[in-house]
């Protein structure tokens, strides 16, 4: 989340609280300082604070502006540096060594980019649990004058992290479960035996699955779920297969964003609870077009934040060395070609029903404001139910 617009909510709506405060942080930079009394942060999550990559600087003049002062923003280190040891009044309290070193990691999506093995140009990561963060590696500091993907620094010289999170991933395989198949003795199970042996997009069927309006790349808080052609031919099974049709779909509009950019993209490794679904494995491999990595161990985050970590002490000499050591690729989905030049067309036809209801979704989000304002809630089925 942005930070500055946390700050300026304090400067306005509790101005003693703001004068007051020593620094302004990031939750885990907080935590660096109470272990070693350095606040400090890295430069993904000082981006939050509008960091200026190129210039290794915080953003003085608007800074300024809003009167907030940059002495009180945490120092920016790179990746991997040490802050130094624990201070012996916490190590003492937490039971640890008088040695022990604090290395600077960085947030949890980025992390699990190294967690996954991604280090060369071109490896993509698909982080699903209840939104997906899906990134690729890059050598381009590139800018998207539309702002629908994020570019972040990365490990290494001249790698860059492009890509973005969207609203609901997995999210949406929890709603389908609670819709249909919550009974079933195996209810996950039962979703991928309803939907095996269905061809991509049945009967036409396609799902936009902005159940709470959609992050990256089109940043629209007004959309929500759409089916579009469904026919009385239809049944639970190809609901079923769209939905998770649709949840590829949101993760190729990300992918298609970073290839319009010259974003290269040659194989995506998924990690994350919804990569226990092999069927949306292979989905995801017919719709992105790419060979689709599925590790041993989904814990990506948590192996990419020690990696960082253990690369920095020096433990070990490069990421992927440590890679090797936590992960093994545990299968591989290849493309259907038949398949991919299916879901290929769909996909056209996915984003021209997305853009042909954008009147539409503003005008059902002034609707629903416009009943609440006049204390008509109880007759406007609320967003939550």
């Amino acid at each position: 989340d942005l930070m500055l617009p946390k700050v300026m909510w304090l400067s306005r709506h509790e101005p003693d609280i703001f004068d007051q405060a020593a620094y302004f942080l990031n939750a885990g930079d907080f935590l660096v300082g109470k272990l070693t009394g350095e606040y400090v942060t890295d430069p993904n999550n000082a981006l939050k604070f509008h960091y200026m990559v190129t210039e290794k600087s915080y953003p003085l003049t608007l800074l300024e502006s809003l009167g907030v002062d940059a002495q009180k923003l945490p120092r920016v280190v790179e990746m991997g540096s040490s802050i130094g040891c624990v201070r012996p009044v916490v190590a003492q309290e937490l039971g640890l060594p008088n040695n022990c070193e604090v290395v600077i990691s960085t947030y949890d999506a980025l992390a699990a980019v190294s967690g996954s093995g991604a280090f060369d140009v071109g490896d993509a990561v698909d982080v699903s649990g209840t939104v997906t963060s899906f990134r690729a590696v890059t050598n381009h500091h590139l800018f998207d004058p539309e702002s629908r993907i994020y570019v972040s620094p990365y490990l290494g010289k001249n790698l860059w992290l492009a890509g973005g999170s969207n609203n609901l991933g997995g999210g949406i395989i929890e709603w389908l479960n609670q819709l249909l198949f919550s009974q079933k003795e195996d209810p996950y199970a039962e979703m991928e035996r309803s939907v095996q042996g269905l061809p991509p997009c049945p009967g036409g069927l396609i799902f936009l699955p902005h159940l709470l309006g959609e992050r990256a790349p089109i940043w629209n808080p007004d959309c929500r779920g759409v089916f579009f052609g469904l026919n009385r031919a239809h049944g639970e099974r190809h609901i079923a297969r769209a939905v998770l049709e649709g949840v590829g779909f949101s993760v190729r509009h990300i992918a298609h964003v970073l290839q319009e950019l010259d974003v290269e993209i040659k194989s995506v490794t998924v990690s994350g609870g919804l990569v226990r679904l092999d069927v949306v494995n292979q989905i995801k491999a017919d719709i992105l077009n790419v060979p689709v990595k599925k590790l041993g161990n989904f814990e990506t985050t948590s192996i990419g934040a020690a990696l960082i970590a253990l690369v920095g002490a020096g433990v070990f000499e490069n990421g992927m060395d440590g890679f090797k050591k936590f992960c093994t690729v545990d299968r591989v989905f290849e493309p259907n070609q038949k398949r991919s030049q299916i879901y290929n067309e769909y996909f056209g036809l996915y984003l021209q029903v997305y853009n042909s209801l954008k009147d539409a979704y503003k005008a059902r989000a002034n609707l629903m404001s416009g009943f609440q304002k006049q204390g008509m809630n109880e007759l406007v089925l609320a967003e939550n139910l």
